[in-house]
């Protein structure tokens, strides 16, 4: 049997914790709550004289606040898979490469660290993910739906990264048979 080295070997889902279900559920509440608002005081402030730019501004908050909702979703990450030669997280617009060659060291950690600093991420909307920054462990390249399911891959020569397979004690096997990385104990 011959295996390119894109081929999927192994695949693992994203699996969202309580926290990020809640935020998000929050977020789409509070944003269309909102929208609902401003929308139905700007008609009604309005309903006999509305100024020519009154549909566009209530166009434009709709468009800004439902897009930062789409766009925060198409980055997020949606599955992690191990091909011949790399870690993937594949996101719906755009994929993240990790190749094993480049990987120092991989282990489970207890949990995503609670006391970090979004550099440029989200916070809970669909995960956490992004560049962050944590005490312990310096900037962090995370992509975690699931904070008490957290992988560490520390690169060779590059920032780490932190990912949440549905089952990481599984994926780390995977890793071993496909590419040989032992986790640390």
């Amino acid at each position: 049997m011959c295996i390119n080295d894109n081929q999927v070997i192994y695949r693992s889902r994203v699996e969202y914790d309580g926290l990020v279900k809640a935020v998000t559920i929050t977020i789409w509440v509070g944003i269309l709550a909102l929208d609902t608002f401003i929308i139905y005081i700007t008609v009604m402030e309005f309903i006999q004289e509305a100024p020519p730019l009154i549909p566009l501004v209530i166009f434009l908050l709709t468009s800004l606040t439902i897009g930062i909702l789409v766009i925060t979703y198409l980055l997020s990450p949606r599955e992690y898979q191990l091909t011949r030669n790399a870690i993937i997280i594949k996101k719906t617009i755009g994929t993240i490469r990790i190749p094993y060659k480049a990987i120092k060291s991989i282990e489970i950690i207890r949990k995503l660290p609670g006391k970090g600093i979004r550099l440029w991420a989200s916070g809970g909307l669909y995960g956490f993910f992004g560049l962050f920054y944590f005490k312990d462990y310096g900037k962090v390249k995370v992509y975690v739906t699931n904070r008490h399911k957290v992988v560490l891959i520390r690169m060779k020569d590059d920032v780490p990264y932190m990912i949440s397979p549905k089952d990481p004690k599984e994926f780390l096997e995977k890793l071993g048979e496909v590419a040989g990385i032992k986790a640390k104990a």
